[in-house]
């Protein structure tokens, strides 16, 4: 089996920069001009956390107990850039998050360069550096822009290892996977999706099969500092962090459910205690055994409600479209509508796009796997969106690819006509 490394062209350089350099662009000047919060609900713990990492080493929200509710990376980047960068405040992690976003931008590219013609890799780039929701998150205090970042280089190292079955880059993308992991835990079991892509693409089985065990090999090797970590403080077997239990405990609940719901199994208030995960998973337990089919009944609205958002809240935008309206905000409500435009246009054109190229399914079956395995997040939580935002890239990706291939049998057809 050989192991030659396969490079993106040359000629994708300056496609890579170009990407690079308008999402850098846009995120600086979107940083700049933002007059909005930085913070979310979520944002808090992870400064603590950050903060007492760069203080005194300890992995911990209040400064004394070791924390396992949040994945690692994220945290660890936050103490990094407030250890290496003399910038007050937030400046300095949000300027970092621009530029690692940047960066993710290019991988958009030379993603879509391993399935397409430069064309289509250099308006996928743009694409998502022009993306609004992309840009908004790298100014917000949230995992997304760095789990991304991990993300889009698990997919390019993927496709670049596919064609050949190259056993290093599938070792360097398990190994990304598994950083993706450590910023999300919501992708912990995305290896399973591993087995279709690998058992479809092409070469000898014995090749193919080898390559799957390095991937996952390098996943799991990717994973163990952290679960030890666990093991030790906490005598538990926790790849990554607690809240398994309220995901399934959402998705056993036939109805869109708030925390009330939570509270009420257990009221201690510190729903992602061990304890309360056991608790919470029984009951979540018990409502699949007792309520099944009311739940499955359920699970197309979720799914719409899932795909079909403005992801607006990143802007801060989270009241009824109503309320924007009778209050005479008609532009927040334009802009709103306008997010969700965008939305659609995304899902119909990866739709499209892959009913169109359907005949060489084998090959993009990893562009179309992210949306498969989000989606199923129905079954176990109550759908936030922001779950779904690893499936955008790929569907951009298959909107324009098909574009770019039927352009070019047009193209192909009038020049022949004309010869002929």
């Amino acid at each position: 089996m050989t192991d030659t490394i396969v490079r993106p062209p040359a000629t994708l350089k300056k496609t890579f920069l170009a990407a690079t350099g308008t999402a850098l662009v846009i995120r600086l000047c979107f940083l700049f001009f933002w007059t909005g919060t930085h913070l979310n609900s979520d944002s808090g713990e992870y400064l603590a956390i950050a903060g007492n990492l760069a203080a005194s080493g300890a992995y911990s929200i209040d400064g004394t107990t070791p924390d396992h509710t949040r994945a690692p990376l994220y945290p660890f980047l936050i103490a990094a850039v407030k250890k290496l960068s003399p910038a007050p405040g937030l400046r300095a992690i949000l300027t970092a998050q621009c530029l690692l976003d940047s960066l993710s931008a290019g991988l958009v590219c030379l993603l879509a360069a391993a399935f397409f013609g430069r064309r289509t890799a250099l308006l996928a780039g743009l694409a998502y550096a022009a993306h609004p929701v992309f840009t908004g998150f790298t100014g917000l205090i949230l995992s997304e822009t760095l789990f991304m970042f991990f993300w889009l280089s698990f997919m390019c190292l993927l496709a670049y290892a596919l064609e050949g079955a190259k056993p290093r880059l599938f070792a360097a993308a398990g190994a990304a996977l598994g950083l993706a992991v450590l910023t999300r835990a919501a992708l912990l079991y995305y290896p399973a999706a591993l087995l279709p892509i690998i058992y479809f693409s092409r070469g000898p089985f014995k090749n193919r099969a080898l390559c799957l065990v390095l991937a996952l090999a390098a996943f799991a090797a990717a994973l163990a500092p952290w679960t030890i970590r666990n093991e030790v403080q906490f005598r538990r077997f926790l790849p990554v962090c607690t809240g398994g239990a309220l995901a399934t405990w959402f998705g056993s609940v036939p109805e869109f459910n708030d925390n009330a719901g939570l509270y009420s199994i257990w009221p201690g208030g510190d729903v992602k205690s061990f304890e309360a995960e056991a608790a919470i998973l029984k009951v979540a337990k018990e409502n699949w055994r007792t309520n099944a089919p009311a739940i499955i009944k359920f699970l197309p609205k979720k799914l719409a409600k899932f795909w079909i958002t403005s992801h607006s809240s990143v802007f801060d935008v989270v009241k009824p479209n109503s309320y924007y309206l009778k209050n005479g905000l008609v532009s927040v409500f334009i802009f709103k509508a306008a997010l969700l435009a965008l939305q659609t246009a995304i899902l119909i054109g990866g739709l499209w796009g892959l009913w169109a190229l359907r005949a060489d399914w084998r090959r993009l079956l990893m562009l179309l796997m992210p949306a498969l395995y989000v989606s199923a997040h129905i079954f176990n939580d109550s759908g936030p969106a922001r779950y779904h935002i690893a499936a955008l890239p790929p569907l951009i990706i298959l909107g324009l690819g098909a574009f770019e291939k039927i352009l070019s049998e047009k193209k192909a057809a009038a020049s022949s006509g004309k010869a002929g």
